[in-house]
C-alpha cells in the first residue's frame, strides 16, 4: 500500500455545497513526499454533483488528482466503504461535502499517522461556519452537529464515553482492512438521502477499538463546518436527537462488549428498557438549555422504541460484536 492521503467526499445532491469544499482542498499546503488524490463518491444523487465536481476541481488547476465513483446503495456508511476501497494510498480523510478543511489538515493528518502506528483513527477541532447568526442553545448543542472538539488537548481518548466524530475524521487503511478480515460489516447505514440516521462514525470508532487500536484527538486539525440556515431550527435540532437515539441502540450494544458489561442475561433487552424508563422518570437533572427539555422526551422515547423493536435480536447483536471483538484480538495478536 502506497503511502499517502486519500480524501474522500461522501455526497448526495451536493452540487451547491462542493464548491467551497473542494476550493478549501485545492489550496491544501503539502510536501512533494506526500502523495494525495481526491475521490467524489456519488451516493444516488439526482442532481448533477458529478459535473460539477468535475468542473469545479478542473478549472483549480491542481495537481492532486480528483476520481468520481457511484455507489448506488444509499447511506453514508456505504459511500464511505465505497470510498476506501476504491482509495489508493494509506490514510483515509473523511470529509463531508460541507466541511472545509484548514490548509495543513492533510500535512498534519499524515504526520500524526505516521507518528505511532497504533492510531487507528484521529480527529480534531470543527468550527462552525453558520449562515445566520447561531439561536441561542447552539453552542451546549454544538457537538451534535460536528463541532467543537472530543478532547480539549491532544491525546488518546480512553474512556469509552467520548468519540471522534466522522467530519474530517482520518482513518489508517490497515486497520479498516484487519476490521474487514475480522468480518466487520456495518450495522448502521448513517446518513440516507435526507434522512438523519446517525452513528455510522461512532461505530466506527469502537470497532477500531475493539480491535485494540488507539483513538486520537489532535485539534491542531482544524475544519470549517458549514451549516445552512434551516438546520440551525429546533425542529431540525430534535429530528437530529431523534435519529441519534435510534442509533444509541446499536451502539449500545458495542458498549457492553467494550465495558466488559455481562450479557448472559435472561430478556436483556426488557431490562435494559426498563431501566432507560426508570431513570427517565426519577432523574432530576435540569436541562441546562429549553431545548434539552424538548429533546429529551423526544430522544428516551425513540430510544426506547428502537429497543423494544429489536426485542431479543439486541442480545445476538451483542455476543455477535463480542466474537468480532475476539477475532480482531487474535489476528492483532492481543491478549
Amino acid at each position: 500500500m502506497m503511502k499517502g492521503v486519500s480524501v474522500i467526499i461522501c455526497c448526495y445532491n451536493s452540487s451547491k455545497r462542493l464548491g467551497e469544499t473542494l476550493e478549501h482542498l485545492s489550496v491544501q499546503q503539502i510536501n512533494n513526499n506526500i502523495a494525495a488524490e481526491i475521490i467524489v463518491v456519488d451516493n444516488a444523487s439526482t442532481d448533477n454533483t458529478a459535473i460539477i465536481a468535475r468542473q469545479t476541481w478542473d478549472a483549480f488547476g491542481v495537481n492532486i488528482p480528483l476520481h468520481i465513483i457511484n455507489e448506488s446503495k444509499p447511506g453514508l456508511s456505504h459511500a464511505r466503504e465505497a470510498g476506501i476501497n476504491a482509495s489508493s494510498y494509506s490514510y483515509v480523510i473523511f470529509c463531508d461535502d460541507d466541511n472545509w478543511l484548514e490548509e495543513n489538515y492533510i500535512a498534519t493528518a499524515f504526520s500524526i499517522m505516521e507518528s505511532d502506528s497504533q492510531i487507528g483513527a484521529s480527529g480534531g477541532m470543527g468550527i462552525a461556519k453558520t449562515e445566520i447568526e447561531a439561536p441561542a442553545w447552539f453552542e451546549e448543542c454544538k457537538r451534535g452537529y460536528a463541532c467543537g472538539s472530543a478532547l480539549n488537548y491532544t491525546g488518546e481518548l480512553t474512556e469509552n464515553n467520548n468519540w471522534l466524530v466522522g467530519a474530517g475524521l482520518v482513518i489508517r487503511k490497515s486497520a479498516w482492512i484487519t476490521l474487514k478480515k475480522a468480518g466487520f460489516e456495518t450495522l448502521l447505514t448513517d446518513r440516507t438521502g435526507t434522512s438523519l440516521s446517525s452513528g455510522g462514525d461512532l461505530e466506527l470508532c469502537m470497532v477500531l477499538k475493539l480491535g485494540g487500536y488507539k483513538l486520537w484527538n489532535d485539534n491542531r486539525l482544524i475544519y470549517q463546518h458549514f451549516i445552512p440556515k434551516e438546520r440551525l431550527t429546533e425542529e431540525y435540532f430534535l429530528r437530529l436527537t431523534k435519529g441519534c437515539s435510534i442509533a444509541n441502540v446499536t451502539l449500545d450494544a458495542y458498549l457492553y462488549v467494550l465495558n466488559g458489561w455481562n450479557y448472559n442475561k435472561s430478556f436483556l433487552w426488557l431490562r435494559i428498557y426498563l431501566l432507560n424508563l426508570r431513570n427517565y422518570y426519577y432523574t432530576n437533572k435540569k436541562p441546562v438549555q429549553e431545548i434539552w427539555i424538548k429533546s429529551r422526551p423526544i430522544s428516551e422515547k425513540a430510544y426506547r422504541k428502537e429497543l423494544f423493536k429489536q426485542g431479543k435480536s439486541f442480545k445476538k447483536k451483542v455476543v455477535s460484536i463480542d466474537k468480532l471483538k475476539q477475532t480482531l484480538r487474535i489476528i492483532n495478536n492481543i491478549k
